[in-house]
């Protein structure tokens, strides 16, 4: 049975096994037995995350909710400005950037890149995230405007720490 459970591991593959119902069930990188209809887990090698992938997998969930969380800011920010001042132009060219290289952010996590790829868009978007606070800073732009930025700025942060 144990030769069983190896092969459809690495094929990746539900098994059901006999009276007990036992089902194979791919979780994300780590592999685990799951009784059917309420019954408790077995135990097996693999069905024990090491800390290095629940910490990655920490990090990631992280950076996850302050890519969305500094989305959501931008967009917020980019629907309140009108384009009647110098500034809110250039604060509005400044946020369209900070949101495509989100996107380029989310789609390189997406698509499971190599962590220099991931890295370099990380640093991309935290230096678009500073050159618009500096932009805001220097400029005649409101506090609430200022305050907003400086938000942006601090979830920049966190993205930076949770991906580095």
């Amino acid at each position: 049975m144990l030769g069983a459970l190896r092969s459809a591991r690495d094929e990746g593959t539900v098994l059901n096994l006999a009276a007990n119902m036992v089902v194979f069930i791919p979780t994300f990188g780590c592999y685990r037995l799951a009784a059917a209809e309420g019954e408790r887990p077995l135990p097996y090698p693999f069905s024990v995350m090491d800390e290095e992938d629940k910490l990655a997998r920490e990090k990631l969930e992280q950076a996850a909710k302050a890519i969305g969380d500094l989305d959501d800011l931008v967009q917020a920010v980019r629907k309140s400005l009108a384009p009647a001042k110098t500034w809110q132009r250039q604060l509005l060219t400044d946020l369209s950037q900070v949101d495509r290289l989100t996107q380029v952010l989310r789609m390189t996590l997406s698509m499971g890149r190599a962590a220099g790829e991931v890295v370099a868009a990380t640093e991309q978007l935290l230096l678009a995230l500073r050159v618009a606070q500096l932009h805001v800073s220097t400029g005649r732009a409101d506090q609430v405007t200022r305050a907003a930025m400086m938000l942006a700025g601090e979830l920049g942060s966190k993205i930076g720490a949770a991906l580095a």
